[in-house]
């Protein structure tokens, strides 16, 4: 059996159980969703067994929450495990076994329990028969967004909402978006993958069947987003980002799908920069509204079209700032003025901006957020008094500032954390310009784990609570749609890599409790969509999938569920007092070095950042787009390299990881690299980043055969690279990452990361009893490897690693050509080095009859306190500048024979470094 059918088998033990009926009517008032959780109380694990049965109706599947591989449910039996797995603290003065650091527990709360769905009536009974006692659960008992606790807190019992399958296998469906025409008609659009391209896909319920899928889209190609709406003349039209390969370039495209003709294709956006993030809404006079990003001469900012009589109007710029604003989302209130929120860097951190448009006029910025914090991602929604209300995610101040990491020498300023150390949701009320706090904030409890946390115990464990979304129902209702993630700071989690939905709606002045959404995992950064039909309904749609389990991503959708009536009208309290805004950074000027007779431009980047979609801390290292964010503004960076690794790298996300890589590219002004880390976890095998320019290349899993990576990457064109880093040794076996090179693929090593540490050498005083360490810089260099530096990131760390590059031009090629040659040097900071032997820079090999001159100029970030330069790993010159900028000359008179290898390293006396990567020499005729 294969691993992909052996996955999808294991998931048939613990979905199904009974006999499956596809519910398709997401208005189907008899079927139901009943979750059931399991707690656990006191430290013994309990086990849990039992069987589920329904009087008055009928099962309709039965599926595990958060079950293990060795819980269970079939037949309409189960049977699980609630407990924390617990690491014992080592004896003192003993250390920590490796083997045992990250087997803890999955979830950060250790509770697991079922998802019950059921047809019948509202009198219809569910009765759990288990070990620890019977349960009776009259559905009628049961009202969504109030839970109940059974068995003296032992057992939480809430009403869910139930899903509908709109689109699933073979392909991966994504960015589902969902609207209703003319005639109530329910319609979804969505994007479809189907493991080689995409295309845009449709289909229509009309409250008896579903559609085929219609395809939107002029053929197959490649796609980031979608939107749907219906104007004024009952035309439901899609909007989609789709990529010119002929331009190299996102640009936007609509179509109409009434009807069974193919719709007409027009094009929106053709200017010679990134469209992207749109966010689409019709008016109450059928006007349909579009916004969306754009990244123009190097500078986000916001748009906004409008559709009316069938014509798209000319663009409306709503943003202008110098800084990036982005993700746009769009409302319109009952008057047709539309609202469009999104979030800037032009306070020096995240912040949330609004402005209003009405009549052809544009207001002035009004901040809804100035706080230090990480402020973005908004939604916004229009209430019937008028009111906008907006949600975004809150993260920590000095988001992606200076984070070293939990091994790395170099301690950090108090207050900093990586990128997703803190997902909580801010919201606020905006009234008349003016923004106003929520009278009741909505409950975010950040439950502690009560085991130790041996690896991650200095950030302390958490919920995750992400990507807010706000609808109002057809009573008025607000709701809080909101992605949580239970995991915690758990390093490989088993099942704790994936976010669920839940909503939570205002009435008579508080929040309801959550209100779980079935069949609702997903990543981090998957937004929902939602529409109210004209019988007041609110519909919501997701994409749902886990690529950790190699679950395809299918289409879901629900319609929220019919509350009594009450007092709907959400409050709002003061008027906020924002903090006074930060400052904007201070922009990087290029540097430029002349050496040769050529003139070369400094950039900086990063070729080794994780993401969500990397299993070891999918919670802490953030999502793809976020990535993103903080390598154009934070680290104003002009080049990345997103690196997850191969073994969680499955296809879909290999497949967006290089959509969001062809987004994010802007010759001369940004450079995103295809990559990924392969981790070949064998004797002799090591850790790579692959490198390439092109898209398309596959994934190269690890194998036990250190050298098959570059036998398959020689079938290739040279435009690929591997950099080793962190490099393992076995001593058992004298076998390690540096026992084989291929000098054609592997110019560079990572010879710093912020995450852990350098890797340039060892302790001086124990290479005196056992010489160079085998996994060390120097050993390799020692080998004759020529092989240069950068600095790299790897998991959680920010602003703390830059692979330094000396470039002819700012674009993906030159920089490619220019790690190739080795004109690079690593550094912890912005710092400036430049170095040259006899007119060659840094990276060449050269030949030389008299004694090598190395000039050198650095200039630093704070006071340097010493500059020494090695050659053949030996310490052999060294100056004290004790400045922030140094400039020498020096000639290596005792210089041997043969072939030398000489470097710099520079530290400043705020404990940040710089090696620029070795020139070598050979000296005689």
């Amino acid at each position: 059996m294969s691993q992909r059918a052996a996955l999808l088998s294991l998931a048939c033990v613990f979905a199904l159980g009974v006999r499956s009926m596809a519910q398709e009517n997401p208005y189907d008032s008899e079927v139901h969703i009943i979750k059931v959780v399991l707690h656990l109380v006191g430290e013994e694990p309990i086990k849990w067994e039992g069987s589920v049965d329904v009087k008055g109706g009928e099962l309709l599947g039965l599926k595990g929450w958060c079950f293990d591989k060795k819980d269970k449910v079939e037949d309409g039996k189960w049977r699980c495990t609630v407990a924390e797995k617990l690491i014992k603290p080592p004896p003192k003065g003993k250390r920590q076994k490796r083997r045992f650091r990250n087997q803890l527990l999955d979830f950060a709360e250790p509770e697991k329990g079922l998802f019950i769905t059921v047809r019948g009536p509202e009198s219809a009974v569910v009765d759990l028969q288990t070990n620890k006692g019977e349960f009776s659960i009259p559905i009628s008992d049961l009202a969504p967004g109030v839970d109940r606790k059974l068995a003296d807190g032992l057992v939480t019992v809430s009403r869910g909402m139930p899903s509908v399958k709109v689109a699933g296998d073979p392909a991966d469906e994504d960015y589902p978006r969902i609207t209703t025409d003319a005639q109530g008609n329910l319609w979804v659009a969505w994007i479809s993958w189907n493991q080689k391209d995409d295309e845009i896909l449709a289909r229509k319920f009309d409250g008896k069947a579903w559609s085929d899928p219609i395809q939107v889209s002029d053929g197959r190609g490649q796609a980031f987003d979608v939107q749907i709406a219906c104007d004024e003349r009952g035309k439901v039209w899609v909007v989609w980002v789709w990529f010119d390969f002929a331009k190299e370039q996102y640009d936007l495209f609509a179509g109409t799908v009434n009807g069974d003709k193919r719709p007409k294709i027009v094009r929106l956006t053709d200017d010679a920069a990134p469209d992207m993030q749109p966010s689409m809404v019709t008016g109450p006079d059928g006007t349909v509204w579009l916004a969306w990003q754009s990244i123009r001469e190097g500078n986000s900012d916001i748009f906004l079209k409008r559709l009316k009589d069938g014509k798209w109007s000319d663009e409306i710029r709503v943003s202008d700032h110098p800084a990036n604003d982005w993700q746009p989302e769009i409302a319109v209130d009952k008057a047709g003025t539309v609202f469009v929120a999104w979030d800037s860097y032009r306070n020096g951190n995240y912040d949330i901006v609004m402005k209003s448009y009405r009549s052809g006029k544009l207001s002035p910025p009004i901040p809804v957020t100035t706080s230090p914090d990480f402020e973005a991602h908004a939604s916004i929604a229009c209430d019937a008094s008028g009111r906008v209300w907006v949600a975004w995610d809150h993260g920590t101040p000095n988001w992606g500032k200076d984070y070293s990491g939990h091994r790395a020498s170099f301690k950090p300023p108090a207050g900093s954390a990586p990128m997703h150390a803190y997902s909580r949701m801010g919201m606020a009320c905006v009234q008349d310009g003016k923004v106003f706090d929520v009278s009741a904030t909505i409950p975010q409890p950040m439950t502690p784990i009560t085991t130790e946390m041996v690896v991650y115990e200095s950030l302390g464990p958490k919920r995750f609570y992400d990507m807010p979304h706000l609808a109002v129902d057809g009573q008025g209702r607000l709701w809080c749609f909101f992605r949580l993630n239970r995991q915690g700071y758990v390093g490989h989690p088993i099942g704790g890599g994936v976010w669920e939905i839940f909503g939570t709606y205002f009435a008579d002045g508080k929040w309801s409790d959550p209100v779980p959404v079935a069949n609702s995992e997903g990543r981090m950064n998957q937004r929902l969509d939602s529409f109210v039909d004209r019988g007041g309904r609110l519909l919501i749609a997701w994409g749902t999938g886990c690529h950790f389990k190699d679950v395809n991503y299918d289409v879901h959708i629900a319609a929220a569920p019919l509350l009594p009536k009450a007092n709907t009208s959400a409050a709002v309290g003061a008027q906020t007092i924002l903090p006074p805004p930060g400052k904007p950074d201070e922009k990087l000027r290029p540097h430029f070095m002349e050496v040769g007779g050529k003139k070369y431009q400094l950039t900086y980047g990063d070729l080794h950042r994780h993401t969500e979609i990397s299993l070891c801390t999918p919670t802490i290292d953030g999502s793809l787009i976020d990535a993103y964010r903080y390598a154009i503004d934070c680290a104003q960076l002009d080049f990345l390299g997103i690196t997850d690794h191969t073994r969680d790298t499955r296809p879909y996300a290999w497949w967006l990881t290089q959509k969001a890589a062809d987004m994010f590219n802007m010759p001369g002004r940004f450079a995103a690299f295809y990559s990924y880390e392969r981790s070949n976890n064998v004797v002799g095998g090591g850790h790579r980043n692959i490198i390439f320019t092109k898209r398309g290349n596959k994934v190269y899993r690890s194998g036990t055969d250190p050298w098959k990576l570059w036998k398959e990457l020689a079938d290739l064109s040279r435009d690929v690279i591997t950099i080793p880093h962190t490099p393992g040794y076995s001593g058992k076996d004298d076998k390690g990452t540096w026992t084989y090179n291929d000098p054609r693929f592997e110019p560079l090593v990572e010879i710093f990361q912020a995450y852990r540490r350098s890797y340039e050498m060892g302790d001086p005083k124990r290479m005196k009893r056992a010489g160079i360490p085998k996994w060390s810089v120097w050993y390799a260099l020692e080998k004759g490897y020529k092989i240069g530096f950068i600095a790299s990131s790897d998991h959680w760390s920010t602003h703390l690693s830059y692979a330094c590059v000396y470039a002819e031009a700012p674009t993906r090629q030159a920089i490619f050509d220019a790690l190739r040659k080795r004109r690079t040097f690593g550094a912890m900071d912005n710092i400036v080095v430049e170095f040259s032997i006899n007119g060659h820079p840094m990276g060449e090999e050269i030949r030389r009859t008299e004694a090598p001159t190395l000039d050198v100029n650095v200039q630093g970030t704070a006071p340097i306190k010493q500059i020494d330069i090695v050659r053949d790993n030996e310490f052999i010159h060294t100056v004290k500048p004790g400045a922030n900028e140094a400039k020498f000359t020096f000639v290596d008179k005792n210089a041997p024979p043969g072939t030398s290898y000489y470097y710099v390293r520079l530290e400043q006396a705020d404990g940040k470094w710089a090696w620029a990567s070795p020139i070598w020499v050979r000296r005689g005729k």
